[in-house]
């Protein structure tokens, strides 16, 4: 099973060819999970019975062995066949996963260690208070963040009630007003604050506050 930030289909792709049984996109939808742990289990225990289909010729060989060596020894009667007796150097048998049981590093997948809600919003606000002078975008730091760029935008929209490249304008225009105020020119300004087109910044200033940033720059 794998659990993935990234919606890709080439990922997909290169879980099938590795055989998993499932390719779940963060976040993790509680009930998608606990139907394909189910489904997991329901794979682990058919592996564990003896008369069950074995894809692989050298697994049921394996198994045979086990059979044979578990009749050999009457101390392991009234056993489990399959993990009452191994080999040695044989495999460890599959962990037995139960969907009551958290889901951690231990069991075999990953353990989420993203931040979240207001802790991943405080930090992607901080993102933008560094780097608005660059060619910042949702996707960029969703990647960064494992989140999908969607799935970011809502959280940020929920906890700012902007959209984040309104909110990326206003920190921006923002920070245009203060140097405007300190005597900068206007293309000078649209440059520093992340604006390459003065004719474009032109039009982003007017929206924000109302006036082109020359006159705003005159004013005392």
């Amino acid at each position: 099973m794998i659990l993935s930030g990234h919606a890709e289909f080439a990922y997909a792709q290169k879980a099938i060819a590795h055989r998993t049984c499932g390719y779940l996109l963060k976040p993790i939808d509680e009930d998608e999970l606990a139907l394909m742990l189910k489904r997991l289990r329901r794979e682990l225990d058919g592996r564990a019975r003896p008369d069950s289909y074995r894809e692989d010729a050298g697994q049921a060989q394996l198994d045979l062995h086990r059979g044979e060596a578990f009749r050999a020894r009457p101390e392991l009667h009234g056993r489990d066949a399959f993990t009452s007796y191994a080999p040695e150097g044989a495999p460890p048998p599959a962990p037995q996963l139960s969907i009551d049981s958290p889901i951690t590093a231990a069991d075999g997948l990953p353990e989420a260690r993203r931040p979240e809600g207001r802790e991943l919003i405080a930090r992607v606000k901080a993102r933008i208070e560094r780097e608005y002078r660059d060619n910042l975008r949702l996707e960029t730091l969703a990647a960064d963040f494992h989140y999908s760029s969607s799935h970011l935008g809502r959280l940020f929209r929920k906890e700012t009630g902007d959209y984040f490249n309104t909110y990326l304008d206003k920190v921006r225009i923002e920070q245009a007003k203060r140097l405007l105020k300190h005597g900068w020119k206007v293309y000078e300004v649209a440059e520093r604050v992340g604006y390459p087109n003065v004719d474009y910044f032109h039009g982003k200033f007017r929206k924000y506050v109302g006036i082109p940033p020359g006159e705003f720059r005159k004013e005392e």
